[in-house]
């Protein structure tokens, strides 16, 4: 566009040009005086015309994220009449990078509400929040809701924490834990099995949590079973007697080929739960089957040092599928099979690296046989 006059205002809007995506565009801009005196011109720094989000109407989606009450495991209690926290588990978008998704919070007395705190955002990427001048009440329960909105302002449905209740001063909130080796395995016995033949039923032991004030045989346990680590398809929470440690449910209706996971968390006196610990899940055989991934050899003692940027399955003599999940059983990564070794370089689905942390795998090749374990990334 050519010079245009704007008379003497020195702000402008012009809604007659056609701009195209992925171009940047500047503006010049001079002044006449009254003797037709023309300055000498200034340019401006340039505005982008981006295509990144144009037409773009998908919402966030959270997978199988979850919002926990507190600054990490999910809490239940608190005594404080001022401050609330809550963390969660990022939202992905088909188009937004993570880091650039907005949270936004609500604090209500209902799931979903906002009677306590209207809509707040926070800064790009977080996904975390305390608020420490919030009027609470002793013996209510509140809960957290979180939305996420990309680049494009579309924004996902609202993820809920389940609720954490204001406690009296005194009152006791630890919640019980679990010792730094402790385990939940399948099967009846302290070893951990890694398949079986039966279609009806699941067994499941696990170590002792511990708690402050409540002694270990009256800590009660709950237990879930999913096809995904930490999921309850399968069966949903069901509390057992005080003490017992160890479970088998009976009447289900079994896949083969398909991997079930436990999934136990304990409760003290005070009606406090501890974090959930998973088992690492065992496979249905048709019977008399074997699985022929028992010689897979995974590389590096199963880490990601910053010394070896990949870990490599290796042994594997049929064409197979290695998936990687984050403990709370959100998928990380899907890999084939090529030339008998599979190797993992420590990257997410969009090619960016991972957190450290622990993480859970599972193998399966075409005729159904599993093998599964956990990986740690230590860069």
């Amino acid at each position: 566009m050519g010079w245009t006059a704007t008379g003497n205002t020195n702000i402008t809007v012009n809604a007659a040009v056609t701009l195209a995506l992925d171009q940047t565009y500047f503006m010049h801009v001079r002044a006449i005086n009254a003797a037709a005196l023309t300055s000498t011109w200034r340019c401006s720094d340039g505005v982008a015309i981006s295509s990144s989000g144009a037409g773009d109407t998908t919402d966030p989606t959270w997978g199988v994220a979850v919002c926990r009450d507190g600054t990490g495991a999910d809490e239940t209690n608190t005594t404080s009449l001022t401050t609330l926290s809550a963390n969660w588990d990022a939202a992905t978008d088909n188009i937004t990078a993570a880091a650039s998704l907005v949270y936004s919070y609500a604090i209500g007395t209902t799931a979903g509400g906002t009677e306590t705190l209207g809509w707040t955002a926070l800064a790009a990427g977080i996904t975390t929040m305390t608020n420490a001048t919030l009027p609470l009440t002793v013996g209510q329960i509140y809960y957290v809701s979180v939305i996420a909105t990309d680049a494009a302002n579309n924004s996902s449905i609202s993820l809920i924490s389940d609720g954490i209740t204001v406690a009296a001063a005194g009152t006791d909130i630890t919640v019980p834990t679990w010792g730094v080796n402790a385990k939940v395995r399948d099967g009846l016995t302290g070893t951990d099995a890694t398949s079986q033949t039966s279609l009806t039923s699941l067994s499941a032991n696990w170590d002792a949590a511990s708690d402050e004030t409540t002694a270990a045989a009256s800590l009660v346990y709950s237990y879930a079973i999913g096809t995904t680590a930490g999921g309850t398809n399968t069966v949903a929470w069901t509390n057992l007697t005080a003490g017992v440690k160890t479970v088998t449910k009976t009447g289900l209706t079994l896949s083969l080929n398909t991997t079930y996971y436990f999934t136990v968390k304990a409760r003290d006196a005070a009606n406090n739960w501890s974090a959930v610990k998973n088992s690492n899940g065992i496979v249905v055989l048709k019977a008399g089957t074997t699985s022929n991934l028992t010689n897979v050899k995974v590389g590096n003692n199963g880490q990601i040092l910053s010394s070896t940027k990949q870990m490599t399955f290796t042994n594997i003599t049929s064409k197979a599928t290695l998936k990687i999940y984050t403990l709370s059983g959100k998928l990380v990564r899907t890999l084939t099979e090529g030339n008998g070794s599979i190797s993992w370089d420590g990257k997410d689905e969009k090619g960016k690296d991972v957190s450290r942390g622990v993480y859970m795998y599972n193998l399966k090749d075409t005729s159904g046989n599993k093998r599964h374990g956990k990986i740690a990334v230590k860069r």
